[in-house]
C-alpha cells in the first residue's frame, strides 16, 4: 500500500550484507564439511582421523545444530554424546549421502552468489532464487535441501539476541529496522509495526519482519535485505501468513505503492455535512478505495489483490472518525489562518509543512506517509476536499 521512499535503502542493504556475510559463510563452510567432507570415502585434512576431523568440525559454532538436522540423531541425545552417535551412524540420512555431489554444487553456488542473495533488489532476488533452485527442486530431495538452506539462512537463529549480541555479528533485526526508520506497517498503514512478545520469560517490545517471499518456500531468501519487510502482526501473521507472493501479483513496499493510483474517497455528501453531524455520526460519511489504474495496466490487478488480502475496505470503514476530523479541520484551518500561525512564530521557526502536520494531526506529504498510521487516509481525504499542496 505505502511505497517506502527511503533514499538510503541501497546503502542499508550493503551494510546488512557486510554484517551478515561472515556469519553465513561460516554456516556454509560447516555444511560443506559435514555434508561432503565427512563421507567415508572423502579425504580428511592433514591426515586427521574421522573422529579428529569431526571434533574439529564441531568446534565451529553452528555445527551441532546441523548435525541434528542432517544425521539420524534422536532428539533427546545430549550434545556431549553427539560425536559418538554420529560416528556410529555415518553416512548421514540416505538422501544426503546419495546426493553429496549435488549438495556440494548447491553450496558452492550459494557461496558464490551470497552477496547478491543478501543485497539484491526484489526482481533480482526472484531470478536468483529461481536459478539456484534448479539445483535441487524436483530432484527427489527437495525438502532435505530446504532444511539445509534453512540452516544456512537461519532467520530464527538471527532473531535470537544471544546469537548475534555476543558475537562479532552485532547486527540483529531491531538494528535493521532502526536503520530503515519505518514506523508503520507498509501493507496497511493502519498500525505501528511494534508489538509485545515474550522470550524466555522476558517481555520485549519488538517489530515484526515479514518475508515478502515466504521463507519456507524460498529458504535462500531467509535473510535477504529486500525480503525483510517491517510490518504489523495482523498483516504479517494473520492476513498474509504463508500466502505465496510474487512481484507479478503483489506490490513490494520498497518498489511501489498505491500512491495516487488508488485513493481513499469519501461520500459526495460528506463535505456538505454539518460539523456537529460529522462528529456525532461519522459512520454516515462512508469511506471506500478507488482504484484509478486502467484495466490494461497490471498494477490494477496488484492493487485489487492487495486490498482484498489485507481487508483494507473493511478495516478502513472503522476509521470514519478520522475522516470526520479531517473534514472539520479542513473547514477550520483556512490558508489565511495557516499563514497567520507561521507569522506568529516567525517564518524561520515554523515551515508550512510542519504546521500542516500539526493541524491535520498527521504527515501528509507522499514521501512521509510511512511515518504515522492513517497518513495516507488523511492525505487522500484532504485531496478529495480540494486541498492544494504547496509550502
Amino acid at each position: 500500500m505505502i511505497h517506502v521512499r527511503h533514499t538510503d535503502l541501497g546503502r542499508i542493504a550493503e551494510e546488512h550484507t557486510s554484517r551478515l556475510l561472515d556469519w553465513i559463510t561460516e554456516r556454509i563452510d560447516c555444511a560443506i564439511m559435514l555434508m561432503v567432507d565427512m563421507r567415508p570415502e572423502a579425504p580428511h585434512p592433514s591426515g586427521l582421523t574421522l573422529q579428529s576431523h569431526l571434533l574439529h568440525t564441531l568446534s565451529r559454532g553452528p555445527a551441532t545444530a546441523l548435525l541434528r538436522k542432517c544425521y539420524p540423531v534422536p532428539s533427546g541425545i545430549a550434545s556431549q554424546k553427539l560425536i559418538a552417535h554420529v560416528l556410529e551412524n555415518i553416512p548421514p540420512q540416505p538422501s544426503f549421502a546419495s546426493n553429496a555431489g549435488v549438495i556440494h554444487t548447491l553450496l558452492q553456488n550459494v557461496r558464490n552468489n551470497l552477496k547478491d542473495l543478501l543485497r539484491s533488489r526484489p526482481d533480482v532476488l526472484e531470478q536468483l532464487d529461481h536459478d539456484l533452485g534448479l539445483t535441487y527442486k524436483g530432484m527427489g530431495w527437495e525438502e532435505e535441501a530446504k532444511g539445509l538452506l534453512e540452516f544456512i539462512f537461519d532467520y530464527e537463529a538471527w532473531t535470537e539476541p544471544g546469537e548475534w549480541a555476543t558475537t562479532t555479528l552485532k547486527w540483529g533485526p531491531q538494528d535493521l529496522i532502526r536503520r530503515i526508520g519505518l514506523r508503520t506497517c507498509p501493507y496497511c498503514n493502519r498500525a505501528y509495526i511494534y508489538s509485545v512478545s515474550r522470550r524466555k520469560g522476558n517481555v520485549e517490545v519488538r517489530a515484526d519482519l515479514d518475508h515478502f517471499f515466504d521463507k519456507a518456500e524460498h529458504p535462500l531468501l531467509g535473510l535477504s535485505f529486500y525480503n525483510l519487510v517491517p510490518s504489523c502482526t495482523t498483516c504479517n501473521s494473520r492476513l498474509k501468513a504463508r500466502t505465496p507472493f510474487t512481484l507479478d501479483q503483489y506490490m513490494h513496499p520498497y518498489v511501489e505503492g498505491f500512491d495516487d493510483d488508488a485513493v481513499f474517497r469519501v461520500g459526495k455528501h460528506a463535505s456538505a455535512l454539518d460539523p456537529q453531524q460529522l462528529l456525532e455520526d461519522p459512520e454516515s460519511i462512508g469511506v471506500h478505495i478507488e482504484n484509478r489504474v486502467d484495466a490494461a495496466n497490471p498494477k490494477r490487478a496488484k492493487i485489487n489483490s492487495h486490498i482484498e488480502l489485507f481487508c483494507l475496505e473493511k478495516f478502513y470503514k472503522g476509521h470514519c472518525d478520522v475522516v470526520a476530523d479531517a473534514i472539520v479541520r479542513y473547514r477550520m484551518y483556512t490558508p489565511e489562518l495557516v499563514r497567520a500561525l507561521i507569522s506568529s512564530f516567525g517564518r524561520g521557526v515554523l515551515t508550512e509543512k510542519y504546521v500542516r502536520r500539526v493541524l491535520w494531526g498527521n504527515y501528509t506529504d507522499i514521501e512521509d506517509l510511512h511515518r504515522r498510521p492513517l497518513a495516507k487516509l488523511t492525505r487522500d481525504v484532504l485531496n478529495d476536499l480540494g486541498f492544494t499542496w504547496k509550502d
